[in-house]
């Protein structure tokens, strides 16, 4: 597997500085990215619509003061694979400023300050960013993906996450983060990037006689420490209420044709036999091929079950049972030959 560079960005808010220890810098402009896996659900108490945003205060699309050109963010950094970089939206000497107040790919408001990011993807590969040790209910923020002409404006939002999202980089390709608290948020936090493996790569091929049948494996520690899966939590939901009706419908779906709970016709139901943690829910981001799936995962007891669907779908891929993955119907890598070039889903 490719090595990705590791290091570290720092924010000195006194100075208004960064310091950074063994990352890159620069890049070139390039064309948008062909696919993106974020956790769009709805997660913490915000409202999402396709038809753009309306209860902060100015839409995505407006423009600036003199009805000119739209607000635009101020990137404080650049960051790298394997960075992470600690900052406040509420200290201006952190980089924060009050530029974007809502987005067109969500429902909300996001009038308090926000820090944004700039990146350049080294490669062509899979790309996560996450929030460290995030405690949205303390300080609510989101991450938002940014592209568009090498504008950082609303209008060039391409996907929201509330604690993490991932998605296809090209090599080039500049890309902007932005940290923003919902409702007028603000707070400290701190954020990680990294980067799979180079999908144009040899070297990034599984290995066969693990991954050879089933591109999960065949058990979630298998799934989990998969090298060629990107995957990030992106909500815990303990209650029915919380649950998008997407997820809703994943849940109830996957114990209903596991069999496990005879019986079982409504979410409620199920929630009876979940352990006080809730449902848990991360997306899968396949390096290799760029396609993301949706893993649902709970404890009943001392029995660990989940579900993975192929993302935004009911197309159940896998079962977790007791900790095996079984039923699996996306096929596996072949054995390497010339270049290790993998199969393509069943």
């Amino acid at each position: 597997m490719l090595q990705t560079p590791s290091c570290s960005i720092r924010l000195l808010t006194a100075l208004s500085a960064v310091a950074l220890s063994g990352c890159g810098l620069g890049g070139s402009m390039g064309v948008p990215a062909g696919g993106f896996s974020g956790s769009s659900g709805a997660g913490d108490g915000d409202v999402f619509s396709s038809e753009g945003a309306g209860s902060g205060s100015g839409g995505a699309g407006d423009s600036g003061p003199s009805g000119g050109e739209p607000p635009r963010c101020a990137p404080v950094a650049e960051l790298s694979c394997g960075g992470t970089v600690s900052g406040d939206t509420s200290d201006f000497n952190s980089g924060a400023t009050e530029q974007l107040d809502s987005y067109s790919i969500v429902v909300g408001n996001y009038d308090g300050a926000e820090v944004a990011y700039s990146f350049v993807a080294p490669y062509e590969g899979a790309v996560s960013v996450q929030l460290v040790d995030a405690q949205p209910t303390v300080v609510d923020h989101d991450l938002f993906l940014l592209w568009g002409e090498g504008e950082c404006t609303a209008e060039a939002a391409l996907e929201r996450g509330h604690n993490s999202l991932s998605f296809m980089a090209q090599a080039g390709e500049r890309y902007y983060f932005v940290v923003d608290g919902f409702d007028g948020a603000e707070g400290a936090f701190e954020v990680a990037l990294e980067c799979g493996p180079d999908s144009s790569s040899s070297t990034a091929s599984p290995d066969a006689s693990v991954y050879g049948d089933c591109r999960f494996g065949w058990t979630s520690r298998q799934l989990r420490d998969a090298p060629h899966l990107l995957i990030a939590e992106t909500g815990r939901f303990a209650t029915v209420g919380s649950l998008s009706p997407l997820l809703g419908q994943q849940l109830l779906s996957g114990v209903q044709q596991d069999g496990w709970a005879p019986g079982v016709s409504t979410l409620e139901q199920v929630f009876d036999y979940v352990d006080p943690d809730g449902l848990y829910v991360n997306s899968v981001l396949d390096a290799l091929t760029g396609e993301p799936f949706t893993w649902l995962k709970f404890y009943a007891g001392d029995t660990e079950v989940g579900y993975l669907y192929r993302s935004g779908t009911l197309d159940r891929v896998a079962t977790v049972s007791d900790g095996d993955l079984i039923n699996c119907t996306v096929a596996g890598f072949a054995v390497p030959g010339a270049g290790g070039a993998p199969l393509g889903p069943a």
